[in-house]
């Protein structure tokens, strides 16, 4: 898993494009979109839909979405989430992937290290962003598979955890 929280977003009914039911972390919302506003669980937002941007009640989010199959990849102002139509996608995986291509900026990790869920493992740089890997269970770190200044792709594994 990739990300600074274990967020698993599920996305659970389309009903057209404006429409969707989607679960995170175990809560549902009910969500519709109409224009500049959207209604999540009835509460109205105003919202602004960008390319690659969403604004939220005046709150702007810089988004990047990668399709890997199954399972996919919304990274938000540089924190990676999984997305995916079936909770059986998202379970925790011991390898640590890239979200995203780009350059290692910097390795905090160390094989055999004991790390706890959230701690910050790698800074990734892409498209002049840096991208926050971050633990999403504790463990021990068994490999570590990329250094300071490479080069990875998006799917690379970073580590492998035991």
């Amino acid at each position: 898993m990739i990300g600074a929280k274990k967020t698993n977003i599920l996305i659970i009914s389309l009903s057209g494009i404006n429409e969707m039911i989607v679960e995170v972390n175990g809560n549902n919302y009910d969500i519709v979109i109409f224009g500049s506003k959207a209604r999540v669980n009835g509460k109205e937002i105003e919202i602004n839909l960008g390319q690659d941007l969403i604004t939220l009640e005046g709150k702007t989010f810089h988004l990047d979405y990668i399709e890997e199959g199954t399972v996919s990849f919304l990274i938000i102002n540089g924190i990676s989430y999984t997305v995916s139509r079936s909770l059986t996608d998202v379970i925790e995986s011991k390898e640590i992937i890239a979200p995203i291509g780009g350059r290692v900026v910097e390795v905090m990790a160390k094989e055999g290290q004991e790390i706890k869920k959230g701690d910050l493992l790698i800074i990734l740089e892409a498209m002049k962003m840096e991208n926050l890997i971050k633990a999403s269970s504790a463990g021990r770190i068994r490999q570590l598979l990329v250094q300071k200044g490479q080069s990875v792709k998006t799917g690379d594994v970073l580590l492998i955890l035991e």
